[in-house]
């Protein structure tokens, strides 16, 4: 990883930002991307985690509801303070380790 952000970094026609901002705030996305100014910003990647492991047989719904909301808010909130069709691309991961991961992490399948 180092060595993309180290090639990246590198390269005259590209400015990289690393911001932090809690992805399901609107205001303090909004500010962000005010910041960044929408013409300046090309695309996205939304890298949203939540530790949340757990036996299936002993998770509540909150902790599917924590893992899922932790993917699709984010996106839910670009949506509102960028016009997404003014980007070049968006980028949501999810994690497959619900389906191939191990026992206790059946909930990242959401």
């Amino acid at each position: 990883m180092r060595r993309i952000f180290d090639y990246l970094n590198q390269r005259e026609d590209l400015e990289i930002s690393l911001l932090a901002v809690d992805a399901t705030d609107v205001v303090g996305m909004g500010s962000m991307f005010d910041e960044i100014g929408h013409s300046n910003l090309g695309g996205c990647f939304l890298l949203a985690a939540v530790l949340s492991d757990g036996i299936f047989s002993h998770l509540r719904e909150s902790d599917f509801l924590s893992v899922y909301a932790a993917k699709l808010e984010p996106l839910a909130t670009l949506r509102r303070v960028v016009p997404l069709d003014s980007l070049d691309f968006v980028v949501a991961f999810t994690s497959s380790s619900g389906i191939f991961g191990g026992g206790g992490q059946t909930n990242y399948g959401a």
